[in-house]
């Protein structure tokens, strides 16, 4: 008698311990399931989508999904209800694309069946990025004043392609009232579809610009080709709270 209870208590112990275990490991992954994109820039870059064998990733829309389109069927498991997309695959490894309809806005994503599997994903696409707005710190009743307006970037111009890379001129000017973060680690160049490597090379040397100071240098870019690209610089307010603004210029490469 003694016996069969003590065996009882052994395997209540541990299935306990495994529904823990698979609890723990649950909430660890839920941790950085939701990645957010914005319709407004998946015409000009694709969001970065991960299915893996076994489990589900789910693609939150705006509004109800109209229609959805893969460049390989054979790769994914779709099934669409109302604003959500749920994609799974039966498939170790694989890349293709996916191009889904809302409202008549096509959203574009590059899809990668990754394995082993890092859990389910949450993936939840917004119409628009919401703007960074700061307070007015003498007064902080009045309504929100926007710091992108107190940011200047601008492209200066850009040389032709030589050795395989291009060199883009800019300035970045502070005119908020708190020290901006200008990381040159948040620099991407987007053209065709791809984001190509880059290097920046400024004046002053820190990334920190104090307020009414003037950045200006340029960007290289590699493989870079003839044509119209795409940068992008997010930068940092670092006063009270940290506020981000990311700047998204359209840059010309010319012809030699």
């Amino acid at each position: 008698m003694n016996s069969s209870r003590f065996k009882v208590q052994y395997f209540s112990i541990k299935i306990l311990l495994y529904l823990l275990t698979v609890f723990l490991i649950s909430a660890a992954q839920g941790q950085n399931a939701l990645t957010r994109f914005y319709a407004s820039e998946l015409g000009a870059f694709p969001g970065a989508l991960t299915v893996s064998p076994a489990t589900l990733s789910v693609l939150e829309f705006w509004g109800v999904v109209n229609t959805v389109h893969s460049g390989n069927l054979d790769l994914l498991k779709i099934e669409t209800v109302g604003n959500t997309v749920y994609l799974g695959t039966t498939q170790p490894r694989g890349l293709t694309s996916l191009v889904v309809d809302v409202d008549g806005v096509k959203h574009f994503f590059s899809v990668t069946i990754q394995t082993p599997s890092t859990g389910p994903k949450h993936y939840l696409v917004e119409r628009e990025r919401p703007v960074p707005r700061i307070e007015d710190p003498l007064n902080p009743r009045v309504p929100a004043r926007n710091l992108r307006g107190a940011l200047g970037f601008d492209v200066i111009t850009a040389t032709p392609v030589s050795d395989g890379s291009a060199n883009i001129f800019f300035t970045f000017e502070n005119s908020s009232q708190g020290v901006v973060a200008l990381d040159t680690a948040r620099v991407s160049f987007w053209q065709d579809g791809s984001m190509l490597p880059t290097e920046v090379s400024k004046e002053p040397l820190r990334g920190l610009v104090e307020p009414g100071e003037v950045h200006s240098g340029y960007v290289t870019v590699r493989g870079a080709e003839e044509g119209v690209g795409r940068l992008r610089w997010s930068v940092r307010e670092l006063q009270g709270q940290t506020r981000e603004v990311a700047f998204d210029e359209t840059v010309n490469i010319p012809r030699r």
